[in-house]
């Protein structure tokens, strides 16, 4: 289900994607340039075990965005990897005893920037609830064709 390119806006936006599984979905970030219409993927992804990886990737365009939450405003696509290629891909012990997954790389994600001073995520548990609410209201949609939401955060700027 693609996005509404009319609502996408230079900035790095919280990216959460349709899942074969009801009620999951794979989180991650991404980043739109301000020189070009490329939109760059950041995200821990399983093949087969843990991996970071970083790409170009047309959220706009691709058939399993459901959502996107502009999180802050342009950074460099080249130092935002270079910070995020630096986070294990296991639960940071914030998390607590719980399974590694995307969401929990996008959280420890949000935390580097954040404490960076990249981004000011002011509640991340907010932000993580906040991406959940849109997502789930989005997800129906998927199958039927139409077009996910674009939202700035209320918890992230």
């Amino acid at each position: 289900m693609p996005l509404n390119a009319d609502d996408v806006v230079t900035g790095l936006y919280l990216v959460l994607s349709y899942r074969m599984e009801p009620g999951t979905f794979h989180w991650m970030l991404c980043s739109t340039d301000t020189t070009s219409e490329e939109t760059y993927l950041f995200h821990a992804t399983q093949r087969p075990g843990w991996m970071y990886e970083y790409r170009l990737w047309d959220m706009v365009m691709s058939n399993t965005s459901v959502i996107a939450v502009k999180i802050s405003n342009y950074h460099d696509q080249v130092h935002l990897n270079t910070l995020l290629s630096t986070l294990p891909m296991t639960t940071p012990i914030e998390e607590g005893n719980v399974e590694f997954t995307c969401r929990i790389w996008v959280r420890a994600a949000i935390r580097l920037l954040n404490n960076r001073g990249i981004i000011r995520c002011t509640d991340i548990d907010g932000l993580q609830n906040e991406g959940i609410m849109l997502a789930t209201r989005h997800a129906d949609n998927v199958g039927s064709g139409l077009v996910g939401g674009v939202y700035s955060s209320s918890f992230s700027v």
